[in-house]
């Protein structure tokens, strides 16, 4: 029901803006969502004279339209893909192309190629980057040296060391002809993708955006369904909380303490759990202090009397759907909703058919 769009400044990693939308508001469409919040966001900073260079989103499809239609109000702004969405398409679907028919040893090449396209769009521009990662339609062959062709623009060898030569075949490497060279070279030559390469940023938000959501689901429980008015609130709870330790990060004050590697569930390899050092959040004890000032005003002053029961009367709602979820009345919430989950995840897919 609930729909958030960030706006995070790449350079600093500074959340700017978050904009709130219930699915109402877009006829209960989530990629409309998603543009009515970017366009908000983009006339949020046009209001203020900020000039845009370029941004970096997911890959909605309706974006370049928007960006087309608000040109007049935000002049021409450069349009990338985040490259993390780009992987993890690539990543999902070969996985898919591996279930097939002798195609198992897609899956042997699973974190290698994901690593490969996320280097080549690092290193990578425009067109150089497609070109760079199409060479590893050439390396899973085991042939690293090779005439010059559209595919792989100016590169003709790979750059990596030359590899110590065996008589014996290497088990990992997938031959032309093959059901599953087939596949894969039909999916990494997939025309949406291709265009898609070209279009790659590195410098993609996404890590900040899902620091951001999990700070969300802290300060404003997803289980619960609370007023409306609430959320732009908690949306701002959590910017403050993530901008705060992103601060003392640049000021050198988050020092690492430790570091962990833990197994996730749906990967084959290690990630790192990073701990720091704690921060203090001033900024609560502000809002605790100036929410008592503000009360005790209200108590000093009758004639505030009436903005003080709409306060309790917020406060109190607040506090019954929090005693709803709590005392296990959750389900009677839900079968009175007649929208579906806000979970409901936009598919990024290409439309090309693979």
């Amino acid at each position: 029901m609930i729909g958030k769009v960030v706006m995070v400044d790449l350079r600093t990693s500074l959340i700017f803006h978050t904009e709130v939308l219930h699915r109402s508001e877009t006829n209960g469409s989530s990629p409309q969502m998603e543009v009515e919040g970017l366009r908000r966001l983009l006339r949020w900073l046009s209001a203020d004279k900020w000039k845009i260079s370029s941004i970096t989103t997911d890959r909605n499809r309706f974006f370049p339209a928007l960006l087309d239609e608000m040109k007049v109000e935000i002049g021409d702004v450069q349009h990338f893909w985040d490259g993390w969405h780009l992987v993890k398409w690539f990543g999902n679907n070969l996985r898919k192309e591996a279930k097939y028919r002798s195609c198992a040893p897609l899956i042997v090449w699973y974190e290698k190629l994901k690593t490969h396209m996320w280097k080549a769009i690092e290193v990578g521009e425009g067109e150089r980057v497609r070109h760079i990662f199409n060479t590893c339609l050439k390396h899973v062959q085991d042939v690293h040296v090779w005439p010059k062709e559209d595919a792989t623009g100016p590169y003709t060898a790979c750059g990596h060391a030359p590899l110590e030569r065996t008589t014996r075949a290497r088990p990992e490497v997938i031959s032309e002809g093959t059901a599953a060279f087939e596949r894969l070279e039909r999916l990494v030559l997939n025309k949406t993708l291709q265009r898609d390469l070209a279009k790659a940023s590195h410098r993609g938000g996404t890590s900040v955006c899902e620091s951001k959501n999990a700070l969300d689901r802290l300060y404003c429980r997803k289980e619960i369904f609370y007023p409306l008015f609430t959320y732009k609130l908690y949306a701002m709870l959590s910017t403050m909380h993530f901008n705060t330790l992103r601060l003392a990060e640049m000021a050198g004050e988050r020092r690492v303490q430790r570091v962990i590697e833990v197994r996730r569930k749906f990967f084959s390899r290690a990630s790192r759990m990073v701990f720091k050092a704690p921060v203090p959040h001033l900024w609560r004890d502000q809002i605790a202090q100036a929410v008592l000032d503000a009360r005790r005003r209200h108590h000093e002053d009758p004639a505030a009397e009436v903005n003080l029961q709409d306060d309790e009367l917020n406060v109190q709602e607040m506090i019954d759907a929090e005693d709803a979820f709590e005392g296990g009345e959750v389900e009677d919430i839900f079968d009175s909703l007649s929208c579906s989950d806000d979970e409901e995840e936009y598919e990024e897919e290409p439309s090309e058919e693979l």
